[in-house]
């Protein structure tokens, strides 16, 4: 499903619902229906059918929902031949360079698209990210290896966010000592309540930086409205 696609999609859904919601909605819908966006004619349509309907038919009334559906259709009909999966990567060969400062409680605000890293094992909730919220609000990448990850965080992303269902595979020790030396952002656990998150946020707090955690039954509107309040 191409980024143009997607971004018609949300579109539609913010006629009857608020931003934040609309993305919320699209995000546990792409959530329900898998690791990976839905890329062909039949998988577009049984995405809209299948998850999308479910998550749109606890948020709204049988009217508008009709409304809504009857829309989507039509972005589906005339959207043309969709794109394959996003890729979200990042080369740096450069060793990071952390910075001798005290860590920044409060996130700053930008102008222009909120810098992003994932911690996860596989890619999937970053793509996700940028598929509900947009090029124009969000730069994501994904990492799961510690140096790839220290090369992230060197680069002062705005919010950080460790996937507890999604868990990589190096030490929690390892991964919050590197958390710790990023100093310019903000850290957040996405499935606190899960044992890996428990274990980064506790391994975190032990060397003095306090994480914020979002449970999974709180949904993902708590992280899409971090990233969207970022923006100057």
């Amino acid at each position: 499903m191409s980024a143009a696609i997607l971004e018609r999609m949300r579109e539609k859904l913010e006629e009857v619902l608020p931003r934040p919601d609309a993305a919320s909605a699209l995000f546990s819908a792409l959530s329900r229906w898998g690791s990976r966006i839905p890329a062909s004619d039949s998988e577009l349509t049984s995405f809209v059918a299948g998850p999308l309907r479910d998550e749109l038919s606890h948020r709204l009334q049988t009217l508008p929902l009709k409304r809504v559906l009857a829309g989507l259709e039509d972005v589906l009909a005339t959207a043309g031949a969709p794109t394959a999966d996003h890729e979200i990567l990042i080369e740096v060969d450069a060793s990071p360079t952390w910075r001798d400062e005290a860590s920044t409680a409060a996130m700053r605000s930008i102008s222009g698209p909120v810098s992003v890293l994932v911690i996860a094992f596989t890619g999937a909730f970053a793509i996700r990210l940028r598929a509900v919220l947009g090029d124009d609000v969000i730069d994501v990448e994904a990492r799961a290896d510690l140096p790839g990850i220290e090369r992230a965080l060197a680069t002062d992303p705005v919010l950080t966010i460790v996937d507890a269902l999604d868990e990589t595979t190096i030490a929690v020790d390892l991964l919050a000592d590197a958390l710790v030396r990023a100093t310019r952002t903000k850290t957040v656990v996405w499935g606190s309540e899960l044992p890996h998150g428990r274990r980064v946020i506790d391994a975190a707090d032990v060397r003095g930086l306090e994480l914020s955690g979002v449970a999974t039954d709180e949904g993902v509107g708590a992280i899409l409205d971090l990233v969207v309040s970022r923006r100057a």
